[in-house]
């Protein structure tokens, strides 16, 4: 195993601070409309499960923030953690747009 250049290092923390940002951001957002709406196309116990699994995602990506932040961007994220959480976040745009979609054909 190589070790990562410099320039390596800054980018990778340039990237994954914003990144990690982003994730919450999203996930609060989708966690939100969630809680508060019961879609209309999807049943109780499938909206029951996606808002588990956003909290879930919340809770490893708020560890994996605040343990890069407290040893001052020293340590990184797995990539297959980075992917799932991806998978997820686009789960949940497909919702958002869906519930977008639902809304603009009721008015």
């Amino acid at each position: 195993m190589t070790n990562a250049s410099a320039a390596e290092i800054e980018l990778m923390q340039s990237l994954l601070e914003p990144l990690l940002e982003d994730f919450k951001f999203w996930f609060g957002r989708s966690l939100e409309l969630l809680e508060r709406e019961q879609l209309n196309f999807m049943t109780a116990e499938t909206q029951a499960d996606l808002i588990t699994r956003v909290r879930n995602v919340m809770g490893e990506v708020n560890a994996a923030s605040a343990l890069y932040k407290i040893t001052d961007k020293q340590v990184g994220v797995d990539v297959t953690s980075i992917t799932s959480w991806h998978r997820l976040l686009m789960e949940c745009q497909g919702m958002g747009m869906r519930y977008r979609q639902s809304k603009a054909v009721e008015e």
